[in-house]
């Protein structure tokens, strides 16, 4: 049983809680403009530690408004498993980002930057 108590998700095409919103993921450091066509689907999601998983702590109902010290951000994509082909594609967590406070505010701060910022999109006819 995880520590973790989801907060968020985006990308998984197949959760009726997931937010909208698409994630693509990059593979081997191909530098395209990203598109459905050329990038794999993926997800995201974020997750906190309520009060009364924190070690020491006793169980607290407000644990959500009063979470640990840590944030896991989680990225996950869609993959056939290889012992077991006949599965077909299944959605896989690839990677758990724990973050401090510090490391939380960063990336909270790069992503309100790029938000609020312009968008430039691709000319259809651009070749």
């Amino acid at each position: 049983m995880s520590i973790y108590g989801t907060t968020f998700s985006v990308g998984f095409e197949d959760d009726s809680d997931c937010q909208p919103g698409i994630v693509l993921i990059r593979d081997g450091g191909e530098n395209h403009w990203p598109s459905l066509e050329r990038n794999r689907r993926g997800g995201l999601d974020g997750a906190a530690i309520p009060s009364w998983c924190v070690p020491g702590q006793e169980l607290n109902m407000d644990g959500y408004l009063m979470p640990g010290g840590w944030y896991r951000l989680g990225g996950a994509s869609y993959r056939i498993p290889e012992d077991h082909p006949e599965l077909g594609a299944a959605i896989w967590s690839d990677q758990e980002y724990l973050l401090d406070e510090d490391a939380a505010r960063a990336l909270r701060d790069d992503l309100t930057r790029w938000l609020e910022l312009p968008k430039t999109r691709p000319v259809e006819d651009a070749a």
